[in-house]
């Protein structure tokens, strides 16, 4: 497991909508550190962000030996490959992301409004605010960084049944297992045609719940986005339709539809190009 630790400078409300929250600095009081293993337990790798220094932990017969490396994350994972021979992980990375992000994730204070957003590309993340807003927050979210491969485990608290599921080494199937008292009783091995089955069963499943997905975002929750989704649209196929429909594709839940009235679909085509004005303006 992987630990990060930062503190930006107390400047976060002087910030614009949409600027990128800086690293600390050591005069204005900012801190980072990234604390990570290597190699499925070799060692240890700590890099302390203000100080442009990491350390590398490996691990010997009797302990530990230690090497300092001086340089930017990036040139300290590049040294620590190239002097020890060993992979290392840093969570400070290139100050901007280039190209598109891998992943967005938003998140919301417990009053729903937007504080942060983490935008990850490559070995880099920043933070930005998508939103001004007064007064201190506080925001407490786990997000999900080593990927698909990692288990998933549901527990149901009025059973002692759990699930897991985990992804296949090679990604083309996925593992679900039904656990009691932490003994597996079966699983089932699903290929992706078979898994969207699932999904759209379950989905369809949901929507029928007496408990209904929430009308409004959640306050508190990260809100993932999928940054620059394929879509398609079409125009109503009945006089009784009330607008055109706009399909998206998310890589996880497939192609979800849905129909706009035209009054809403009008307004949404306006925010849209108020929005990427305003962005080009920045």
């Amino acid at each position: 497991m992987s630990y990060a630790y930062s503190v930006s400078d107390p400047i976060a409300k002087l910030l614009p909508a949409g600027t990128e929250i800086p690293y600390g600095t050591a005069e204005g009081g900012g801190f980072g550190i990234s604390v990570s293993p290597i190699d499925g337990g070799e060692g240890i790798a700590v890099y302390w962000q203000q100080s442009d220094t990491g350390w590398v932990y490996l691990k010997e017969d009797k302990g530990y030996s230690r090497h300092v490396i001086k340089g930017a994350p990036n040139e300290f994972c590049v040294r620590a490959k190239q002097d020890l021979g060993h992979n290392v992980h840093v969570w400070f990375g290139q100050r901007t992301p280039m190209g598109l992000p891998e992943s967005v994730h938003y998140f919301s204070d417990s009053d729903g409004r937007m504080r942060i957003a983490a935008i990850k590309s490559g070995g880099s993340f920043i933070f930005t605010h998508p939103e001004l807003h007064e007064g201190p927050y506080k925001i407490e979210r786990l997000i999900s960084l080593e990927g698909a491969t990692t288990p998933m485990q549901i527990d149901d608290p009025t059973t002692p049944m759990n699930l897991t599921s985990m992804l296949s080494a090679d990604r083309s199937t996925v593992t679900i297992e039904l656990h009691e008292h932490n003994r597996a009783l079966g699983h089932i091995i699903l290929d992706a045609a078979a898994l969207d089955q699932v999904i759209e069963k379950l989905g369809e499943l949901r929507m029928q719940m007496r408990d209904q997905v929430a009308t409004e975002i959640p306050s508190g929750i990260g809100l993932p986005s999928i940054v620059d989704p394929a879509w398609r649209t079409h125009m109503p196929p009945h006089s009784s339709i009330p607008g055109p429909s706009l399909a998206l594709r998310h890589p996880g839940f497939g192609w979800v539809s849905f129909i706009f009235p035209s009054t809403e679909a009008r307004a949404i085509a306006e925010w849209l190009m108020r929005a990427t004005s305003q962005g080009q303006d920045r």
